[in-house]
């Protein structure tokens, strides 16, 4: 009795090492990770009022990614921005207000490649859409009319980043991508008090190969 004891107590002991060997590895390469960012130099941008293009600058202010072990990785960005401008001549009743509005978003996945000690690469592909809304009132006391221009795109590419680890949970990032974008833009022109002046609305199509080069930078926080 002891010794079929003994041998199921054996048993089990062999069971849970084996298991444990088998479940070790999958944990490993399951392991996650977080990392969370914010365009830095969109931020310096609107505290200094820089005056500089940035049609090629990169328009997403949040991003996260998921790591998915040690390389592969799924990322999130959003972006967006909402200018308005006035003017008024004074001692007259004449104005005109503009309003720009635009939102960006993607979701992608990445490669991760270790280059030293606080450097690391990475490449993948996103898929991105875009949507804009351009409206200008004028008001000339005779009769307010609107120019609105509304543009929606959606498509995708690859990109290439570089990081530098400050700490290992602290540092910064960089990137460059190459976007094929298909999309819409809608115009028209309404006049208030005199409707039959209207323009229809003029819709066309659009293909842009839009590049945005690593002049931005993003703080990350990886937890």
């Amino acid at each position: 009795m002891t010794r079929i004891i003994f041998m199921a107590l054996a048993l089990v002991f062999c069971a849970g090492s084996t298991y444990g060997q088998e479940e070790m590895p999958e944990k490993k390469r399951l392991e996650i990770s977080n990392e969370l960012g914010v365009n830095f130099t969109n931020i310096l941008n609107k505290i200094i009022k820089v005056n500089r293009d940035s049609s090629n600058e990169n328009p997403y202010l949040l991003t996260y990614r998921l790591g998915l072990g040690h390389k592969w990785g799924v990322r999130l960005g959003a972006g967006g921005s909402n200018r308005y401008t006035e003017m008024r001549e004074e001692g007259f009743a004449d104005s005109e207000t503009k309003r720009v509005t635009a939102v960006d978003a993607r979701v992608g996945f990445d490669y991760r490649l270790f280059l030293g000690r606080r450097f690391e690469g990475s490449f993948g592909l996103d898929a991105v859409g875009k949507w804009r809304k351009n409206k200008q009132v004028i008001d000339s006391g005779f009769d307010v009319i609107e120019r609105v221009e509304q543009s929606e795109g959606y498509g995708g590419g690859p990109f290439v980043g570089l990081h530098f680890w400050i700490t290992p949970n602290l540092g910064l990032y960089t990137e460059a991508s190459f976007y094929m974008i298909y999309g819409k833009r809608d115009s028209a022109r309404i006049f208030h008090n005199f409707p039959e002046l209207n323009d229809q609305i003029f819709r066309e199509t659009t293909e842009d190969l839009v590049t945005i080069l690593p002049s931005s930078i993003f703080l990350i926080y990886r937890f």
